[in-house]
Parts: structure tokens; C-alpha cells; sequence
């Protein structure tokens, strides 16, 4: 099967949206890990695609994009994907610390929002936490990132990448 993600190669994406080269270091990360993932989308598909299995959190979560398109792929490629309705504040805090390899987060982009989620990831992971849209144009998530995690490790496009014992 050809890379799903092809046509994004190089495009200009509308802001908040995933690049090819976003969506590629989010799977490298996540192969073979438990994820925990704060808003659902093209970013489920892409880890699931390495064996991830992904608990994803999305108050309105795009199932129609997210499962649609992980039944599309072969079971020999795809892991497990458990889609939970909730708004992240509320499912967070019940997650016992340190449970999952990798918390990525795409969620609400108000600061106080992207606050609690970066607090809990930084509780709930292990080994990394990558944030979307680490960019000037969401002065709340760059806020929240500094002021909790201190500066990304690595960047690729706008998504922020750190070590989990590093923060």
C-alpha cells in the first residue's frame, strides 16, 4: 500500500492540520506504543498504521475520518483504536499516571485547556509527549508547553516533541 499521506507532501494545509512530515515523526514515535491522544483525526490513523494501540479523547471526536479510515487498513498494520467521547478534563484525570507510552496532544488550543492537557500528559507518560501546533498562531499551547514542559526537545513542522522524564 502507497504512504496515505502523499498528497500532503509539501502542501499548504489549512492552520491546524497536519503535514505528511508531522504525521510521519507522530508514527515514528508511536510505533508499537500504547498512546494516549488528546483530539482525534489523520493523527490516529497515522500511529495505529505502526501497530499503536491509541486511546484517543475527542469531545466531538471525527469518527468518521479516524475509523473509517483504520478499517481500512490491513489488520497486519493497524492497531488497536479506542475512541472515547469526553471532554479531556474530565477523562484525564482518571487516567493512573504513567500508563502509556506517549501522550500526543491535539485538543483545544485556549491556554487554559492546553494547560490541563499538557499537565496530565506530562503525569499519564512515559516516554514522550508530542504537542500540535507549537506555533506563534496558538499563543495558548506555546504558553502552556513552556510554562509546563520548559522547550520541546525537537520540532518538526508545529509539532513539539519531548522526552516524558525530560519535563
Amino acid at each position: 500500500m502507497g504512504d496515505p499521506f502523499d498528497h500532503l507532501r509539501g502542501a499548504m494545509l489549512p492552520s491546524g492540520q497536519m503535514s505528511a512530515e508531522e504525521l510521519e515523526e507522530l508514527a515514528r514515535l508511536a510505533k508499537g506504543c500504547l498512546v494516549l491522544e488528546v483530539g482525534s483525526g489523520w493523527s490516529t490513523v497515522a500511529m495505529a498504521r505502526t501497530g499503536a494501540s491509541i486511546t484517543s479523547i475527542d469531545i466531538q471526536p471525527r469518527f468518521d475520518v479516524a475509523a473509517a479510515l483504520a478499517n481500512a487498513l490491513s489488520a497486519e498494520t493497524c492497531g488497536q483504536i479506542s475512541l472515547v467521547c469526553s471532554d479531556s478534563r474530565t477523562a484525564l484525570p482518571n487516567t493512573p499516571s504513567r500508563s502509556y507510552d506517549g501522550v500526543f496532544i491535539d485538543g483545544d488550543h485556549a491556554y487554559g485547556a492546553a494547560l490541563n492537557d499538557i499537565l496530565e500528559a506530562k503525569r499519564i507518560a512515559r516516554r514522550w509527549i508530542a504537542v500540535h501546533d507549537y506555533d506563534p498562531r496558538f499563543p495558548g499551547v506555546v504558553r502552556a508547553f513552556g510554562q509546563v514542559l520548559g522547550s520541546p526537545e525537537r520540532i518538526v513542522g508545529v509539532l513539539a516533541i519531548l522526552n516524558a522524564t525530560a519535563g
